[in-house]
């Protein structure tokens, strides 16, 4: 898996399969090829550099959601009074034959119910009365569905937030494969968008935290 040092919306990510005679890889779903050389020629022309990332076998779970893409949990945590916790969660999931998840590329999200780790209907920003409850490509029913290992996905994001220090608040990425989460990414500036998914003001979540820590502005 390739994946740009600094890239916006999954565009620059791509996971390829190597050929059996070790020079070609190729794209598993557009079937595009490249030479080694050729690849390694389109690598270094990155003036950012890449990163060379292991794949990730997702849960049955989340396959079954979306297989051609890893379908990562966004969890909102922040730390308030020493204690860290995770406020609010959506699922992101790919469309078929896409391998990222992100909504900037045509993928769409799940508000996940914090409690109980259940999926509940996406909101539709293109029909806001029509929302999205089944998988438009393939028709698996989203709502309802219980992702595994949610609490330990929940305790792995505020764990993660807390061995940062001073840092109050980051939206965190989290995968789900068969032995358990799996921490992808840390964004200390994440899409505010995903508000809209849950129908929360971000003055209504931030204020109570500046207010109490003397942050909030006169």
């Amino acid at each position: 898996c390739f994946k740009a040092v600094e890239g916006y919306g999954g565009r620059s990510f791509a996971a390829l399969d190597v050929d059996a005679d070790g020079e070609q890889l190729q794209h598993p779903i557009s079937g595009q090829r490249w030479l080694l050389d050729a690849w390694h020629g389109e690598l270094l022309d990155a003036r950012e550099g890449w990163l060379l990332e292991e794949f990730l076998p997702q849960h049955p779970v989340l396959a079954a959601i979306n297989p051609s893409s890893v379908n990562t949990l966004r969890i909102w945590v922040l730390e308030q009074h020493g204690e860290f916790r995770a406020h609010h969660a959506l699922l992101r999931v790919g469309r078929a034959g896409s391998q990222v998840d992100n909504t900037s590329s045509g993928g769409f999200a799940c508000p996940v119910q914090l409690d109980s780790g259940r999926l509940l209907a996406a909101p539709n920003l293109a029909n806001p009365h029509s929302p999205i409850t089944h998988h438009p490509d393939h028709g698996f029913a989203l709502v309802d569905c219980q992702l595994p290992f949610w609490q330990e996905s929940l305790a792995l994001g505020c764990k993660a937030l807390s061995v940062f220090p001073k840092m109050r608040f980051a939206g965190l990425d989290v995968a789900i494969t068969p032995e358990g989460p799996c921490m992808i990414e840390l964004n200390v500036f994440p899409d505010r968008i995903s508000a809209l998914r849950w129908d929360l003001p971000l003055k209504d979540f931030f204020e109570p935290v500046l207010s109490t820590s003397g942050e909030a502005s006169s």
